[in-house]
């Protein structure tokens, strides 16, 4: 058997965020067949209409009620009962190329995310004399609590669910929703440093609140050291915490996969999971910015709220100061055996990197040492020929479980956050390519408050930005490593590339596999689904 089988793949589609699955979007959580579409293409594919090629294009914005973009929802152009376009939302859009006219806008309902619904007599038509915007806006709302929910990621609707707290006190997510504009998840358990050196500051934050119009919820994961509710209660009372706390007895930290600690999820007014952020935050500042920023009557729905792939947007902002260098010396200090061209972030408030080195070698490191809520971002562009392995060495000089280093490719986020405190560095085994392509490799190092000192921490150094090739890896090495098993652009209910893969009867589970026609030569590495996310290939 070839080296390659000891890898671990992963099917990892373009566009995993917001639901481009054929099933589980029906309001009330559960299952319904998959209607296909084998004709439902994007504008970009759709070409130009054959009865009037110089026709132009009319945009239709697919947004939730608070004014986000929503992806995989299935729209069809008619004239009367005649189909005369179809088209799934990109990005929160989808363009039809047509003449002018007077069309009806029918939106599928199957297709909608889990928890958006369509209004009661809502019906859309194009404008038959301007090409003006039409907009399909999509209300929300929690998701039963006997749901089957496959993904707890920001970006989706929230199960509803109720807890009991320490005092015996009942709260039901509806509930509290149908009077507080937010609701904020603080995972935490008695003994966790960073939780309790955060706690003070929540609590300033939510004492100082005089409108009522939030709610805390510490959600105490008691599988961590055992916790019980004399010892929350004994935490409450030491740190003079007025918010609920709760044992976590129905499993949230489990469905939201916390693993870090501290971890908080905000729940937004349209049941929304809008933000994911880990590690302790002892700055008062930073939760009422939060609080304030999501009971904002000017608030309108935002998933790059989040430390799992972008600044938390509640602090506030400085642009940075420094300037990147060129690519050829950021490539002369982070590369060793691969090809890259680096460039900086478009985003105005995104600090460069620049190029370092020490006694080991040349790095590169971002350049929002202590500037507080900021974040530095360098992209860089890798050519990988089929069965490519991706690989870079990380370290962090920073206080645990604080600012953290995500690892973005082709814009999909590859890590939950790499964090510092033990001045070593670390080896990553990234990504396998499936197909040659070049591939759009991210380091965003996120900062938290600035620490007020200039010691030397609060900076994310990367190196040894490698490339090399599965058939070098001894059989004696196996990785767990992340690979792409469907890709491109949608088409219908397909995506345009896939790797080769088949069910093997042995062991019941999928393989990448090598053909010879249609006879198996090779089997190669099992494919593990994530469970957290859904894609159309699965």
């Amino acid at each position: 058997m070839k080296k390659f089988t000891k890898f671990i793949a992963t099917a990892m589609a373009a566009l995993l965020a917001l639901g481009f699955a054929g099933c589980d979007k029906n309001i009330d959580g559960g299952s319904k067949t998959p209607v296909v579409y084998p004709t439902f293409i994007n504008s970009a594919d759709s070409g130009t209409n054959p009865e009037n090629p110089e026709s132009e294009k009319y945009v239709v914005n697919v947004l939730s009620e608070g004014g986000m973009g929503l992806d995989g929802v299935q729209v069809a152009l008619k004239r009367g009962d005649t189909v005369i376009r179809r088209g799934i939302s990109k990005n929160g859009k989808i363009e039809f190329t047509t003449g002018l006219g007077d069309y009806e806008l029918v939106v599928d309902e199957e297709s909608l995310p889990a928890g958006y619904y369509l209004n009661e007599g809502a019906s859309y038509r194009t404008n038959p004399t301007k090409r003006e915007e039409v907009t399909i806006k999509l209300p929300s709302k929690l998701l039963p609590s006997t749901a089957n929910v496959k993904s707890f990621a920001p970006g989706n609707i929230m199960r509803d669910f109720t807890i009991t707290d320490i005092d015996g006190r009942s709260h039901t997510l509806s509930n509290l929703l149908s009077t507080k504009k937010a609701v904020v998840l603080n995972f935490f358990f008695t003994t966790c440093g960073p939780c309790r050196s955060e706690f003070p500051s929540l609590q300033s934050a939510y004492a100082g609140r005089t409108t009522g119009d939030i709610e805390v919820l510490g959600i105490c994961s008691s599988t961590a050291v055992g916790d019980t509710n004399g010892t929350i209660s004994n935490l409450k009372m030491e740190l003079g915490l007025t918010f609920p706390l709760s044992l976590d007895r129905i499993g949230l930290c489990n469905s939201f996969g916390v693993s870090n600690f501290p971890t908080t999820i905000v729940i937004d007014r349209y049941g929304m999971i809008a933000m994911r952020d880990s590690g302790g935050r002892p700055s008062t500042s930073f939760w009422s910015q939060l609080f304030s920023r999501f009971t904002s009557s000017n608030y309108v729905q935002d998933i790059g709220g989040t430390s799992q792939g972008g600044p938390t947007g509640s602090g506030e902002l400085v642009k940075p100061t420094e300037q990147m260098p060129a690519s050829s010396i950021l490539e002369k200090a982070a590369l060793d055996n691969a090809q890259a061209t680096f460039r900086p972030d478009p985003d105005e408030y995104s600090w460069p990197w620049k190029a370092g080195s020490d006694a080991d070698g040349g790095y590169i490191y971002s350049t929002n040492k202590g500037i507080g809520y900021s974040y530095a971002i360098v992209h860089a562009d890798i050519p990988l020929e089929a069965g490519d392995i991706l690989s870079f060495e990380y370290k962090i000089s920073s206080e645990p479980g604080a600012d953290q280093l995500y690892v973005l490719l082709d814009g999909a986020l590859m890590n939950t956050g790499y964090s510092g405190g033990d001045g070593k560095w670390h080896s990553v085994n990234l990504y396998v390519s499936d197909r040659k392509k070049t591939v759009d490799l991210a380091f965003a190092y996120q900062k938290d408050e600035a620490d007020g000192d200039d010691s030397g921490d609060d900076v994310a150094m990367v190196r040894k930005i490698s490339v090399s090739n599965v058939s070098q890896i001894q059989d004696d090495a196996p990785m767990d490593v992340m690979r792409t098993c469907a890709s491109g652009d949608i088409v219908g209910t397909r995506y345009a590339h896939y790797v080769e893969y088949a069910l093997n009867p042995d062991d019941g589970f999928y393989h990448i596999v090598e053909k010879d026609g249609d006879n198996i030569t090779e089997w190669g590495p099992i494919i593990y689904m994530t469970i957290n996310q859904l894609t159309l290939w699965s």
